[in-house]
Parts: C-alpha cells; sequence; structure tokens
C-alpha cells in the first residue's frame, strides 16, 4: 500500500511540475511577445517621427530648366551624344554612367562582382540606345554576338572590333573621333579601364562575365 501511495505522489507531483512548466512557457512567450511589440511601436514611432521631421530633397540647380531634366532623365546625355552622332563622347559616358549605377564613381572602375550584378534594367536601357542610335553598329550585345562567334576569345574579339592592331591593344587616347570603326567597337571606355586597371588577364575575367549574362 505504501508503494502504490508513493507513485500516486510521484505521479502528482510530475503533473504539477509539468503544469508548472507549461505555465512559465507561456508567460515567457507572452513576455517576448510583448517586448517585440513594445520595440515595434517604438521603431514605428520612431520612423514617423523621422519622416514628419524630414524636409524634401530639394532639386538642385531649379533655375535651370535644363539641368532638371537631365536629373530625372539619367540617360538624357547619352541619348543626346548617340543622337548626334558623337560616339566618343558617348562612350565616356557609358563608362561614367555605369560607374555611377553601381557607385563606383569614386573608385573609377568595375570590380567583377559590379559586371556580374549590374542592374537588368539599367543595361538593357544602356544597349538599347547604343543599337538603335548606332544603327545596329555598336552596343553590348553587338560585343557578346563578336565575342561567341570567335568562341570566347577575348583577345580575337579585340581583334575583331579594332581594340587591337599589330598585335598591341590601343589606348584610348589612340581611338579617339568619329571615325568609322569595326561594328562592336565601341563602347570600349569602360574595358580600357579594366586594362589599365587589372591587366590582360583581368580584362579577359569581366569580360567573360558580362558578355556571358542572359539578359544582353
Amino acid at each position: 500500500m505504501e508503494w502504490i501511495s508513493l507513485g500516486m505522489a510521484i505521479v502528482a507531483i510530475a503533473a504539477i511540475a509539468r503544469w508548472g512548466w507549461m505555465a512559465w512557457k507561456r508567460h515567457s512567450q507572452q513576455a517576448d511577445l510583448n517586448i517585440q511589440d513594445a520595440n515595434s511601436r517604438q521603431s514605428l514611432d520612431n520612423s514617423e517621427a523621422s519622416i514628419a521631421v524630414s524636409p524634401l530633397a530639394p532639386i538642385s540647380n531649379i533655375d535651370d530648366p535644363k539641368a532638371v531634366i537631365e536629373e530625372v532623365d539619367e540617360y538624357g546625355k547619352l541619348r543626346d551624344y548617340l543622337e548626334k552622332k558623337k560616339y566618343e563622347e558617348a562612350d565616356r559616358e557609358t563608362w561614367r554612367l555605369m560607374l555611377q549605377i553601381v557607385g563606383a564613381r569614386k573608385r573609377g572602375y568595375f570590380e567583377l562582382e559590379d559586371f556580374e550584378m549590374f542592374p537588368s534594367t539599367a543595361l538593357q536601357t544602356i544597349d538599347r540606345l547604343w543599337i538603335d542610335l548606332s544603327e545596329g553598329r555598336f552596343g553590348f550585345s553587338v560585343q557578346k554576338q563578336i565575342y561567341q562567334e570567335v568562341e570566347t576569345e577575348y583577345s580575337q574579339l579585340g581583334t575583331r572590333v579594332g581594340w587591337v592592331h599589330g598585335g598591341k591593344w590601343l589606348k584610348m587616347d589612340d581611338r579617339t573621333g568619329d571615325r568609322e570603326f569595326p561594328r562592336g567597337h565601341r563602347p570600349s571606355a569602360i574595358w580600357q579601364s579594366q586594362l589599365v586597371s587589372f591587366g590582360f588577364f583581368g580584362l579577359g575575367m569581366c569580360i567573360e562575365v558580362f558578355l556571358s549574362r542572359t539578359d544582353l
């Protein structure tokens, strides 16, 4: 009889302990929820306060309508150069614009991941401007087509599009002017920048990554 009483006592103690643990767990979960709710309200209050006191950013050069248009349409200068067949200026503007898009203006060159992660919409917009306004002669997708034709040999690509002459890669200053260039020659300022920054091997890697993108 004593063993039965002891067994019943043990069962009762276990039940009480389990109930107590479950009650503590519910209390702990509720406390966590209360803390999360308080933090959320505080974050929301801070956000609303920030929004309430933050003034609208003024547009610079508000007295200059042309400047305002250029800020709204970041591709306006590139389009203007291409429409006027000023391909050298358009080439340099493409390089400047792409550096700006990836936040590398200060750095002055592209990392490999910049070519991998460059925004698709921006890339297609720039490429379409070049293709449409050069009558299909220039553009990154044109370079990609030629790159595939030479079986992804970047040195052969350079020869085909006129970046290489007599076995030597031309400097940017050697390619200036709006004289006739081979199909796919431009944009080239971006590749000249990579060549100067990383040498031939680095240039080849950048070309491979960029011209292998499926959105070109």
